[in-house]
């Protein structure tokens, strides 16, 4: 039984989700939505921010019914042996997206802040700053982000407003010359950057409302969204709809190109950076906690935080695993997929189960 003040209330919830969601996305998405729907790529973005609120929705009605976590919730409805699949299936899977987000963090910081530093020490530091995360508990952790996230979220969108005065609005106009299959396949593409609503399948016992989940997803795809539309729609204005899908990171080669009077800063992009691996250390966190709640659950343990270093090297060899950027985005197009059954197929197979389950214990 959880103490009350282990647990987080709804409007911790939701700048955690968000602050989750807000990572390695702000580098490629731009990237990504240019290459295959070009100037419509920031349609994409608001139908992929529609295909995360549903799946959102399903998670938080799931959430609001259960009370508990995903693991559980499969133990009373499915049986053990299912329960086993769905968790094995949801350790590689935070396993694997950590591991794209940890090799990503390090590309950025060792190309553009710590050049001569080797990047697997790089990977260690996060990694190790994250699992201490997960020893002192969610609820210090999810106050800290609280006082962090704001103040990251104002000043980064501060630098990138900075940008607009090279914008030019014509970058994104006209509007819907793409096939609509194109810019429905980008929105697909999206779901990476806008995932993270899939951890409060395991959040659920921390709650302390797990009735406002509907209103957790819901503010949580709404802000994430709207952010991410922003920074593409001024990435496109100020690179040109044809040039963006050409830079690696283009968001910071924007961030790059800004002059301040004076040159009272001259690193401005090393500024962006920090606030950004910021915004990597709460994503990180999100998929190292919903990991060790999933071992904790399925082997009935009476404490998730000791599993921190039991997991520590299993992240760091799974982070390793690509070697380069190449092998990096293949990874995360595998991810891709892994999506949809963690955000979308299993929630939706519990909920109509405990429909049925319900609807039978009537019967």
């Amino acid at each position: 039984m959880l103490m009350d003040n282990d647990k987080i209330s709804t409007r911790q919830a939701i700048v955690f989700l968000i602050s989750i969601a807000i990572g390695a996305g702000i580098l490629s998405l731009p990237r990504q939505v240019d290459e295959m729907a070009g100037q419509d790529g920031w349609i994409s973005i608001i139908l992929g921010g529609i295909i995360t609120l549903i799946g959102g929705l399903i998670v938080a009605a799931l959430v609001a019914r259960q009370k508990e976590d995903a693991v559980k919730i499969s133990e009373k409805l499915a049986g053990r042996f299912i329960t086993g699949v769905i968790g094995v299936f949801y350790i590689i899977y935070f396993l694997m997206t950590s591991a794209v987000v940890n090799q990503t963090s390090a590309e950025v910081i060792n190309q553009f802040l710590l050049e001569h530093t080797p990047k697997g020490f790089t990977i260690f530091s996060i990694l190790l700053l994250g699992f201490y995360a997960v020893r002192v508990g969610i609820e210090p952790t999810v106050r800290a982000v609280m006082v962090l996230f704001p103040i990251a979220m104002f000043a980064f969108a501060l630098i990138v407003f900075t940008c607009l005065s090279r914008a030019k609005i014509d970058e994104i106009l006209p509007v819907m010359t793409t096939p609509f299959k194109n810019i429905f396949s980008a929105s697909l593409q999206t779901l990476f950057a806008l995932e993270g609503f899939e951890v409060l399948l395991f959040l659920a016992p921390y709650l302390r409302k797990p009735e406002k989940a509907k209103i957790i997803v819901t503010l949580y795809s709404a802000v994430t969204t709207l952010f991410y539309l922003f920074i593409t729609v001024v990435t496109f204005m100020v690179l040109g709809k044809n040039e963006t899908k050409f830079f690696v990171w283009p968001v910071f080669m924007m961030i790059k190109g800004i002059t301040a009077p004076g040159e009272v800063f001259e690193r401005l992009d090393a500024f962006a950076i920090t606030i950004w691996v910021v915004q990597i250390f709460t994503t990180l966190v999100g998929y190292y906690f919903s990991t060790a709640i999933i071992v904790k659950s399925l082997f009935n343990l009476k404490e998730e935080s000791y599993l921190s270093a039991v997991f520590l090297p299993l992240f760091y060899f799974a982070a390793n695993l690509p070697n380069n950027f190449a092998e990096n985005k293949d990874l995360a197009g595998y991810v891709n997929y892994l999506i949809y059954p963690a955000a979308f197929f299993i929630p939706a197979f519990l909920l109509l189960l405990s429909f049925l389950k319900k609807a039978g214990g009537k019967s």
